[in-house]
């Protein structure tokens, strides 16, 4: 079984009929060969703005982004939760190891997924 990690900005292209990734293909694919997503604990939160945003500004209506949620729901995508001593020695070591000056929680999870059981994917 795959393990991946996606970002809310990928599968949200799935939605809005105005926007086209290879990356949101990829991904799809992967779920259709039986892979998981793994996301960090904001990654909802980070949907549910987009939606709310798309629906404020008429891109999607709110009938579609219930059906979407629950098209999304029913993906097997897992929230993984590190701890914060995790956070602070492991990915904070390995972002000053590659020279990392600046980090955000997805992108320490990008570069913290090697030494993890599962594999980010290749970004374009």
């Amino acid at each position: 079984m795959t393990q991946f990690v996606v970002d809310a900005s990928t599968v949200l292209t799935w939605c809005f009929p105005d926007e086209h990734s290879e990356q949101a293909q990829r991904v799809s694919d992967l779920f259709k060969q039986g892979g998981t997503a793994i996301v960090p604990p904001f990654w909802p939160h980070e949907v549910l703005s987009a939606l709310l945003a798309g629906e404020r500004r008429k891109r999607i209506s709110a009938p579609l982004i219930q059906a979407f949620l629950d098209d999304l729901s029913a993906l097997p995508i897992t929230l993984e939760i590190f701890e914060t001593a995790r956070v602070f020695t492991g990915i904070h070591s390995l972002c000053r190891d590659h020279g990392s000056r600046r980090t955000t929680p997805l992108t320490s999870i990008w570069k913290y997924a090697p030494a993890c059981r599962w594999r980010p994917l290749t970004r374009t």
